[in-house]
């Protein structure tokens, strides 16, 4: 029998409004890059083949057969990186990257969507051609001497603005992974990581000319972050770095608040679901059963001295009874109810995992968890989440690394009152921290973390992360004209921490998509908030026209906030590796037409057409021209 579990949270009041996370100035933004693709495409619709296949040709063969006819590659030219089925579509997503020589091309990735009698309905792809552009032959040879691949952990290092090092006293050793993998040489106890282990691989990037180069693929975790890298082979440069951390920064401009004591906080008993966290908040997943904030999803625990390293951290603990009710007194400081942080910590990690596994962030698409229950994917992942982190201040973030690797959420205290406020209280903070995980794990799929870095596809990230903690707070009182702001509370403003709040109002906030064209809007929050004002439209037009469903458990209602809930998740899944706006846009689109058959395909498009991305929408040399038009059959 499973213990009877008792929380007490702090709930904010939901009539709040949503705003902005701004990324830490001291993190160096600048560091972090990877080479423009052009040539990406997104292509939705049926997919015909040329050649006719045989009849029991798998999704997987299909989508090879597709990526040899377009891009010419054989065999060896491709490989698998993710295969699952969504159980909510029943529609199949196959992963591929590119290979030369046998190594992967790491930013040449393709993703094929299969729906359930067999049709390729979309793929998105920035493969290379494999006949005239890369070839199916050895004819890329890197040039001698060839950097080894110490050098390389030593130039990403030097440009994440630390020590390098020397290869005289470093253990190294190579691994030849089981099939067709290339060899990784495994670097121990490098200075400046703090992993034991630092991985090497020999790969290909394709550079900003377009040209495959050979590389080596550095993984690290230092103190402050950890990123994905590319080192040239030949000249020992770093090529590209993409951060695996996703920022949540409130500058703090000293205006009014939001506070949780506004809402009484209420215990709630059992609160799992029983289909998302079948044995429970507090196992291990097998038999342990924890009496702490400890479990099969997340480790929640305090960080006061802000080294990030869970193990010996202090967790609250709920006894026999699992008991977890811890006073807070707001005129003291929060180090003196850090129970209760860490509580709500994780109940609130928890309660996302098991909604958004509702909505197809299941197992085999990525998800966090410790055991998978033999449902696919790669366990051993569950949530890392720190509470009150000494590490820093007006701030949070989420590390999201590929599946199978613990994610990492670091929550931090606020400086605009005295006492200061914890992030640890505020559910938009956390619900916009776990949304990076979701929509970097599902887009791309979950093998891949580089796939919304920089420019629209990481400002979307942010976007989605805003648009999540609205919907969430949405009730049956609010209507289209309320209008959403994220974190006052935090930050001691109504206004919160965005430029505007989200509003269907154009006056209160008149972004559209050719916004984008201005200069100050190019930082990623900013880029977030454009794209997560058009999906506010989308989630009004759908509740107007369909109605409201209180509950969001409820994931098989046909009610205008569950659609919309339904059709951004599964359009993270159908959506290419490093989205923008256009095809992010379509695959909303695709999704509506695969889960309820076009019914609100014009809900959709009149939403994104008010905000200048209607059907002509477009984007020429990086300047976005804004379109209200919509379909032919929506203007009838």
């Amino acid at each position: 029998m499973y213990k009877l579990t008792v929380f007490t949270l702090a709930l904010l009041a939901l009539s709040a409004e949503s705003t902005a996370f701004r990324p830490d100035p001291s993190v160096g933004a600048e560091r972090f890059r990877a080479p423009r693709i052009p040539h990406n495409v997104y292509l939705t619709g049926k997919v015909a083949l040329k050649q006719a296949l045989p009849l029991d040709f798998t999704p997987v063969d299909k989508a090879i057969a597709l990526a040899k006819e377009k891009y010419n590659v054989n065999e060896k030219g491709v490989s698998v990186t993710n295969v699952y089925t969504s159980r909510d579509t029943g529609i199949t997503h196959v992963y591929l990257r590119q290979r030369i020589n046998g190594e992967e091309v790491n930013n040449a990735n393709m993703n094929v969507n299969i729906n359930k009698i067999g049709d390729i309905i979309s793929y998105g792809s920035s493969f290379l051609d494999g006949g005239s552009t890369v070839g199916n032959k050895p004819q890329l040879r890197e040039q001698s001497p060839e950097v080894k691949p110490v050098k390389a952990i030593s130039a990403v290092l030097e440009h994440l603005g630390l020590p390098g090092v020397g290869d005289t006293d470093l253990q190294t050793a190579t691994i030849t992974p089981k099939g067709s993998g290339s060899p990784v040489t495994v670097v121990y106890d490098v200075p400046g990581s703090i992993q034991k282990q630092t991985k090497v691989t020999k790969e290909f990037i394709v550079n900003d000319q377009g040209t495959p180069e050979a590389a080596w693929g550095v993984t690290l975790r230092t103190a402050d972050d950890w990123v994905n890298s590319h080192v040239s082979r030949s000249t020992g440069k770093v090529i590209s770095m993409v951060s695996w951390k996703s920022y949540a920064t409130y500058k703090v401009y000293g205006q009014g608040s939001y506070n949780p004591e506004i809402g009484s906080r209420i215990v709630v008993v059992d609160p799992y679901d029983t289909e998302a966290s079948p044995k429970g908040w507090h196992s291990d997943g097998d038999t342990l059963v924890t009496q702490e904030t400890r479990g099969n999803n997340v480790y929640a625990q305090e960080d006061h001295d802000g080294n990030s390293s869970w193990e010996r951290k202090k967790r609250p603990n709920g006894g026999e009874g699992l008991n977890f009710d811890f006073p807070i007194d707001f005129t003291k400081e929060p180090s003196t109810y850090t129970d209760a942080a860490v509580t709500n910590l994780f109940y609130w990690n928890n309660y996302i995992h098991d909604i958004y596994y509702r909505y197809g962030f299941t197992e085999e698409a990525g998800n966090f968890q410790l055991k998978n229950f033999g449902k696919g994917g790669q366990g051993g992942d569950p949530v890392l989440a720190f509470a009150q982190s000494g590490d820093g201040i007006d701030n949070a973030s989420f590390y999201t690394p590929p599946d199978g690797q613990m994610p990492m959420m670091t929550m931090y205290l606020f400086s605009a009152m005295s006492p200061q406020r914890d992030g640890d209280l505020d559910s938009d903070v956390m619900i916009h921290e776990y949304t990076h995980g979701l929509s970097i794990r599902l887009t791309g799929g979950p093998a891949n973390s580089d796939c919304l870095h920089g420019g629209e596809a990481g400002g979307m990230g942010e976007g989605w992360g805003d648009l999540m903690a609205v919907v969430f707070r949405i009730t049956q009182n609010d209507t289209r004209d309320n209008d959403f702001t994220l974190a006052p509370y935090l930050v001691n403003d109504p206004k919160g921490i965005r430029r505007r709040p989200y509003s269907t109002n154009m006056t209160r906030n008149p972004y559209v998509y050719s916004t984008l064209n201005g200069r100050e809007f190019g930082e990623v929050h900013v880029v977030g908030e454009i794209w997560a004002t058009m999906l506010y439209e989308v989630v009004w037009n759908l509740i107007d026209e369909a109605g409201f469903e209180p509950e969001l458990a409820n994931s098989n209602s046909t009610k205008g906030n569950i659609l919309a809930l339904r059709y951004i998740i599964t359009a993270m899944k159908l959506q290419p590796c490093n989205p923008d706006f256009l095809s992010a846009r379509d695959a909303i689109i695709q999704a509506e037409n695969e889960i309820t058959g076009g019914q609100y395909m014009c809900t959709l498009w009149n939403a994104f057409a008010k905000r200048g991305l209607g059907t002509e929408a477009s984007k020429v040399n990086g300047v976005r021209s804004d379109s209200n038009s919509v379909p032919s059959e929506c203007t009838q």
